[in-house]
């Protein structure tokens, strides 16, 4: 888990690794928000599309880091002496595209979510009509 102070300032020139660091930081303090800062249904359906959002982003992601593996494999070692670098990236990819699996059923689950949450409105403690 990143800690808050180690997180940088969130630009278009960042590295993969501190916009992830970033990424989980606000996915931090939205678990916290969720607690006392939603005050209406809508807070809740802009949180599920945000989320919804960043699983859609997630494959590309994922996709390209199993990809840039791939491409240096060739420059990489391995420190298990019963293996190859290629069999290891190999392991990776095969587990990212499992992974891109369950992020597509999740996204869908959650657009479905989304979806059925729509009708809903209104603070809570409103009047009820």
């Amino acid at each position: 888990m990143t800690e808050p102070d180690d997180v940088p300032p969130i630009t278009e020139a960042m590295a993969a690794a501190d916009a992830a660091r970033a990424a989980e930081e606000a996915l931090r303090q939205a678990v916290h928000a969720s607690w006392s800062g939603v005050h209406t249904a809508a807070d809740v359906y802009t949180v599920f599309g945000a989320v919804g959002y960043s699983l859609e982003l997630m494959p590309q992601l994922l996709d390209q880091l199993a990809g840039w593996l791939e491409a240096h494999h060739g420059q990489l070692d391995v420190s298990d002496a019963d293996t190859t670098v290629a069999t290891k990236v190999g392991e990776v990819r095969a587990e990212v595209v499992a992974a891109l699996d369950a992020l597509e059923t999740g996204r869908e689950r959650l657009a479905s979510a989304q979806a059925a949450l729509a009708p809903l409105f209104g603070p809570v403690g409103a009047a009820r009509a």
